[in-house]
């Protein structure tokens, strides 16, 4: 019987060894599974703790500007020719011949002082003169005798050098005179007061009998109402595309005026440092409906020179070093650019130079990003970074 159960016993011991083998092989590639699983957890973990160091931010692609704008700016109408006229003599003002409104031309009598003590001075000085005048005719004609005398040995030669000092003490007397005499003819024409261009009288600041002095009161204000300039600041990004000849319409901003061209008639060719305005002059032509002195809307249309572009507003950066925003790179780190803006849109802002339209902007860049940290990026188009 045990030769007989043998052959049954043989497959169950083979059996049993392959169970086991199996059972090891098994283990040995769950093993293997649960390492995997760890590495890759792991590894997972390591590429979170990466990702949550690196700051997340908003990229926008910069959008082209437009080729041409319309700028409208505030200006002022001024006349071509304005002056204050001031009293150059002491006295009391006599005659007033022109009052508010009137127009006056060039030359014409505006006003007379009575200064009695500078006709007293100029009479004393004529009477100086001429005597002055005379007194170096007699020297002068008794040193021509001196000199025929010596000449002919009926004098000595001192007597022609003490008559030549006495003619030109007398001629030096003269000219003092001369000069004293001019000085208060000058000032006696300073008591008529006179236009010095062709205008209007815009002001009158006394009345008739008023006390006047020299340099400090103020009579009149003159100026050419009929022939006015408006006056306007151009920003800087515009200020290249603004110059003589260029056409604009200028408007009043009040009293419903109708629009009328005018054209650049000069610029100051200089940015002012603090406000980087360019002043531009217009010249209005003839029997424009605006007063001087009006507040005007200056319209121009611009044809940019070069390629602008648009960015959101929270991009741009202001230092001590000027304006600034942040641009992705190829390896995504953060590169600073210096910027030239533009117009301010709002919620955009327009970029002269620093930013292309290949370049990636960075939106409301965390105050910590330093130059050359990598972030990670999200990307947006620049209208929908703007809402």
């Amino acid at each position: 019987m045990s030769a007989e159960r043998e052959p049954h016993e043989r497959p169950s011991r083979v059996a049993t060894v392959m169970v086991v083998l199996s059972s090891g092989a098994l283990v040995l590639a769950l093993g293997a599974a649960i390492r995997w699983r760890m590495s890759a957890r792991a590894a997972r973990d390591g590429r979170a703790v990466v990702e949550s160091a690196t700051p997340r931010v908003l990229v926008v692609r910069p959008r082209p500007a437009e080729a041409a704008v319309t700028l409208t700016l505030p200006g002022t109408a001024r006349p071509q020719q304005s002056t204050a006229l001031y009293a150059r003599a002491t006295g009391y003002a006599r005659v007033l011949r022109a009052d508010l409104g009137d127009r006056v031309r060039r030359g014409q009598l505006l006003a007379i002082i009575d200064a009695p003590e500078i006709a007293d001075q100029l009479r004393s000085a004529t009477a100086r003169l001429r005597e002055a005048t005379d007194n170096l005719a007699i020297v002068r004609g008794v040193q021509a005798r001196t000199a025929r005398l010596v000449r002919e040995r009926l004098a000595a030669s001192a007597d022609e050098d003490e008559a030549r000092l006495r003619l030109s003490a007398a001629e030096s007397a003269r000219r003092t005179s001369r000069a004293e005499f001019e000085r208060l003819s000058t000032l006696s024409g300073y008591l008529e007061v006179r236009a010095p261009f062709d205008g209007t009288i815009t002001r009158r600041y006394l009345q008739q009998g008023a006390l006047v002095s020299a340099g400090t009161t103020l009579l009149y204000d003159l100026a050419t109402t009929d022939e006015l300039k408006a006056e306007v600041d151009v920003p800087q990004w515009a200020a290249g595309s603004v110059g003589e000849g260029v056409t604009a319409q200028v408007t009043p901003r009040e009293g419903g005026g109708a629009s009328v061209a005018a054209r650049v008639s000069r610029t100051a060719g200089a940015l002012d440092p603090v406000a980087r305005t360019l002043r531009v002059e217009l010249r209005l032509p003839t029997g424009a409906a605006v007063l001087s002195g009006a507040y005007v809307n200056v319209r121009f249309s611009i044809t940019r020179r070069g390629a602008a572009v648009v960015i959101p507003s929270g991009s741009v950066m202001a230092g001590a070093d000027g304006t600034s925003v942040f641009t992705l790179d190829s390896d995504q780190r953060a590169r600073r650019s210096r910027v030239l803006l533009g117009r301010d849109l709002g919620r955009d802002v327009e970029v002269e130079e620093g930013v292309t339209l290949a370049d990636r902007v960075l939106v409301f860049a965390p105050a910590a990003l330093a130059e050359g940290e990598r972030v990670q990026p999200v990307e947006r188009s620049a209208a929908s970074a703007a809402r």
